[in-house]
């Protein structure tokens, strides 16, 4: 793409309530062959307050073509006892086009929407056990034959059958023929979370793997989805062809049909 994120999604676990976390970062590559300007955008405060939870150093940055920026990322969550997960998006536009009066109609190029998760609490004890279902039977996932290379896609629903929020992450599993997505999130308090499975096979065989959903940030708690898929690769047979593999249709007045 042309605006590449190093990391889509940033998990700080525990913070201080009132306190700043230490700082994590993440890339942005430019990828055109125009400058660009990146401005991030923080959403409000989910737990009551005026006081933005999640911090994005610069939030906005001029990105030369070809290069690479840093934002540092911090979590300043202002409540005790609280879950937090938001959606951080930065908007990324060519600096050309800072103004409408730079550019007409015709030249005009929207600008492009990047976005990152961001996940952290702020409970300094031991969590409740949440009444998390899935809509697997089993918790085992079966994905059809699939050609290699090509992408596959089974989703299911995480219901949160208790009166509290539930947080749940899936384990990062980079060189897996499986991906998550979302990886990770907040389910309200009797509601529930579509999650999509994709599975790309590299190799003409079956994968086997196993998805571990941690409950919130409790290792103890993960629920493990087994999941299976095989790759294909395409081989077709034609039956009563010649040696040199022809199939051979007897002359046939114009206008009439002959068949094998």
């Amino acid at each position: 793409g042309e605006i590449v994120l190093s990391s889509k999604e940033v998990d700080f676990g525990f913070c201080q309530g009132g306190a700043k976390s230490m700082s994590q970062t993440v890339g942005v590559k430019n990828n055109c062959k125009e400058k660009v300007t990146i401005n991030w955008f923080i959403p409000k405060p989910e737990d009551g307050d005026n006081s933005l939870d999640f911090e994005v150093s610069p939030a906005i940055c001029d990105i030369l073509p070809g290069k690479r920026a840093e934002f540092q990322v911090y979590f300043k969550p202002s409540s005790e006892n609280f879950y937090y997960c938001q959606d951080l998006e930065a908007v990324v536009f060519f600096k050309s086009q800072r103004s409408f009066r730079l550019v007409t109609d015709a030249t005009l190029q929207p600008p492009w929407n990047v976005c990152m998760r961001a996940l952290g609490h702020s409970f300094n004890f031991e969590q409740f056990l949440p009444k998390i279902s899935t809509s697997i039977k089993g918790n085992f996932l079966t994905f059809p034959s699939t050609f290699v290379g090509d992408k596959s896609f089974q989703t299911f629903r995480i219901t949160n059958n208790g009166n509290l929020p539930a947080q749940f992450a899936f384990e990062n599993q980079p060189d897996s023929a499986f991906s998550v997505k979302p990886w990770g999130g907040l389910i309200p308090a009797n509601d529930f979370q579509l999650v999509t499975v994709s599975f790309k096979p590299k190799a003409n065989k079956q994968f086997k793997s196993s998805l571990s959903c941690i409950l919130n940030n409790t290792p103890s708690m993960a629920q493990k989805i087994r999941v299976v898929g095989e790759g294909s690769v395409p081989r077709i047979e034609v039956e009563n062809t010649t040696k040199c593999g022809s199939l051979y249709l007897k002359p046939t007045c114009v206008g009439l049909a002959s068949s094998r």
